[in-house]
């Protein structure tokens, strides 16, 4: 049975079965096949259309709000519901999935923003040099970053914003399953060329859940 989960920031606009796509003559169009799949347009629900068990919940709304501004202001919300819902042994797993999606769709959430959600509310431990851990402690790269710019304020706004890009970019090198950059190679890159690399990563993902 096809399902197509729909959470972009318009309506869902494309047809939906064959016979629309077609758009074949009414006296001809009974004789033909007609291919239907069922649509769930997150874009059309409120919050309290969304039914079922509480991570299903979280995580159809977490795709609903996935490009919003609002996410912001939900994000600890949605991470509380999960964390009490997900066995504990796996929730470190979840935290670093939603981590790296959150990053990837959203342009108003950083790794430092994602940190300060996470330090709110949870007490969770994670494992040095996985995703979460990077995640986590990239705010503190970003400032050593800052302090090599010699206490100038135009550096320190450049530091800040090649530590973003050069985590983003790591980011979605894991999620497509690539080599991941070291930071070091990263360093050397100025804040154009890691704008265009991220460009590439972004359009890549984009193709590939297309």
């Amino acid at each position: 049975m096809p399902l197509v989960v729909y959470h972009g920031e318009s309506g869902w606009t494309a047809a939906k079965s064959m016979r629309e796509l077609l758009g074949a003559p009414k006296a001809i169009a009974e004789s033909q096949l007609d291919f239907r799949y069922s649509l769930l347009d997150l874009s059309q629900l409120a919050n309290e259309e969304i039914v079922g068990s509480p991570v299903l919940q979280c995580t159809l709304r977490l795709l609903k709000y996935s490009r919003n501004e609002q996410l912001i202001g939900l994000l600890g919300e949605l991470l509380r519901s999960i964390a009490s819902s997900i066995p504990e042994d796996y929730l470190p797993e979840w935290l670093q999935a939603i981590g790296v999606y959150v990053m990837s769709v959203n342009k108003s959430i950083d790794s430092q923003e994602y940190k300060q959600t996470l330090k709110s509310i949870l007490p969770v431990q994670y494992e040095p040099g996985s995703l979460a851990d990077r995640l986590l402690n990239q705010g503190r790269e970003e400032g050593r970053k800052e302090g090599r710019q010699e206490g100038r304020q135009e550096g320190l706004q450049e530091g800040r914003q090649e530590g973003i890009l050069a985590g983003k970019i790591q980011t979605l090198q894991e999620l497509l399953g690539e080599p991941i950059s070291t930071d070091i190679e990263l360093e050397r890159l100025d804040i154009e060329a890691l704008t265009v690399r991220l460009a590439e990563l972004q359009q890549r993902l984009r193709l590939r859940k297309g």
